[in-house]
């Protein structure tokens, strides 16, 4: 079990800085009646009265990007890159896909930049109905890892981008007041829900919900640029240096932080409840659920009188809120974390200024030294803020088994933030949804309202997959990234009544 949790948190955090996928909600798990656990984390009040008797979460994974500065444009999808299936003809003599930044698209409209991006894995975890259905209980596990970039300033990205394989035109314009805030986080949850039926009159429900969990920072990396003044010239400590750029820093306001690979690389179980780790910290989400419920559900079943019908869904419109993510990571333990505050004057970090550099902690080592961070400044703790974000949902069965769907995510956390934020998001759903199938195709304004664009979920049983973004899947016009979940359960559902009738309406059995 540890050398697997090692290799999960290897692999989340290794694939981070690579991601070229988008967005982000699980708009299709997170809105059905049959989602199980999928929907507590955008709305625990939902663990109160659900379809399930026992629903058991074996295994769900994600992936996602989404940023405002480049779009992909190629012959294949970056689906068929990562799985490795591309024709011949895009392919180069030794066999390779051929993607370079000359498939990139460069957008530059004078405004800030952002690239927000993660993977996600959701683990074995349990909801449970409970024999008063007012009441319900669920115990969830994930491992999170996220990459944010973000109030970066175009000269900045531009920098970035002309740092890589291209070669700048030297020596480039001098920039004042440039800033970034960039961000990568990887952390273990550990969870608990209860959700209770505050009020029922037959046709007037509420129910509230509360998650608390338990976070387990694994791995952290912060650097929050304020005003800095730079300009790329010619490196004068590399031959032919006219075609090598050195980055002068004549200064800059930095607060920068990291903690070392060993983080994560050896996990110990003894962390999840006690001290060792390089971070840890709590927190919570709470929701509120409202249905109307035209018609009152009434059944005879095994010679009992019951008043509700648990297997049914009953509300004609559903409304919720909830808060996301309330906490903060502290990250303290000196043999882990380092952090500096850099007044940085007239520095210069040219080709060779990583030399020896043999893994990520000496790079990150050797970056705060070419800012000019020096022994003395060194701290050992720092906090990471998580991802608050306010979630409303209107959920309205049309017909029988038609439903339509709007859900706002937006986040709370400010730009300059160390810390992970939410996507915004501004999503409608339609969905066809019965005890076997769901189906359902979303329609959203994400990656905080940046990109139109249209997915597809679909769950069959025990299993669901999904993406929010079809076009970035597929490979349609020229996308800014793709994305794709899915997962498989154990569903154990309550029985359909076997002798129903009505207090008020016939009643109707849903297919």
């Amino acid at each position: 079990m540890k050398n697997f949790l090692r290799h999960c948190i290897g692999v989340l955090l290794l694939c981070l800085p690579g991601q070229q996928l988008l967005a982000q909600h699980w708009l299709g798990p997170a809105s059905d009646n049959y989602g199980g656990t999928n929907t507590l984390y955008q709305q625990p009040a939902q663990v109160a009265d659900s379809r399930y008797r026992v629903y058991v979460n074996l295994a769900g994974f994600d992936a996602y990007m989404h940023n405002n500065y480049v779009r992909y444009d190629n012959d294949f999808s970056l689906l068929g890159y990562g799985l490795n299936i591309v024709p011949a003809r895009d392919r180069d003599h030794r066999g390779r896909p051929i993607f370079g930044p000359q498939n990139l698209l460069i957008r530059t409209d004078g405004r800030n930049k952002f690239i927000l991006g993660g993977a996600e894995i959701r683990g074995p975890s349990v909801m449970l109905g409970t024999r008063n259905e007012r009441w319900g209980l669920a115990f969830t596990t994930r491992i999170r890892a996220g990459a944010s970039f973000e109030d970066v300033s175009e000269p900045i990205a531009e920098l970035i981008r002309n740092l890589l394989p291209k070669r700048p035109n030297l020596p480039a314009p001098h920039y004042d007041n440039q800033s970034a805030n960039a961000n990568i986080n990887g952390m273990l949850e550990l969870a608990a829900t209860v959700g209770h039926v505050v009020h029922n009159d037959g046709h007037n429900v509420w129910k509230v919900g509360v998650t608390v969990k338990r976070l387990v920072g694994l791995y952290s990396v912060h650097a929050n640029v304020k005003q800095a003044n730079h300009e790329l010239i010619a490196d004068p400590d590399v031959d032919n240096y006219y075609q090598y750029p050195q980055l002068a820093i004549h200064s800059a306001n930095i607060d920068y932080g990291f903690t070392n690979q060993s983080a994560y690389k050896s996990f110990r179980p003894s962390w999840l409840f006690g001290s060792g780790a390089a971070g840890s910290g709590w927190a919570a989400d709470v929701g509120v659920v409202y249905e109307y419920r035209p018609r009152q559900f009434h059944y005879v079943y095994r010679g009992n009188d019951r008043s509700v019908d648990r297997a049914t869904n009953k509300y004609k419109y559903r409304l919720s809120a909830s808060l996301s993510d309330i906490g903060a990571l502290r990250y303290n333990n000196p043999t882990f974390v380092s952090q500096y505050t850099i007044q940085s004057k007239e520095q210069r970090i040219g080709k060779t200024a990583f030399a020896g550099s043999k893994d990520v902690d000496g790079f990150l080592d050797k970056l705060g030294q070419n800012l000019g961070s020096v022994a003395e400044q060194k701290q050992t703790a720092f906090d990471v803020a998580l991802p608050t974000a306010l979630n409303l949902s209107a959920d309205y069965n049309l017909d029988d088994n038609i439903y339509v769907n709007a859900t706002l995510v937006q986040p709370f956390s400010a730009l300059t933030t160390t810390g992970l934020r939410m996507p915004a998001v501004l999503a409608v759903t339609p969905r066809y949804e019965s005890r076997l199938l769901t189906v359902s195709v979303p329609l959203s304004w994400q990656g905080n309202y940046h990109d139109l664009t249209y997915g597809l979920a679909v769950r069959v049983g025990p299993v669901f997959m999904g993406t929010d973004h079809i076009p970035g899947l597929f490979n349609f016009g020229t996308p800014k990234g793709m994305n794709l979940y899915g997962g498989v359960s154990i569903p154990i559902m309550y029985r359909t009544a076997s002798n129903p009738t009505a207090c008020d309406d016939p009643y109707r059995r849903r297919r």
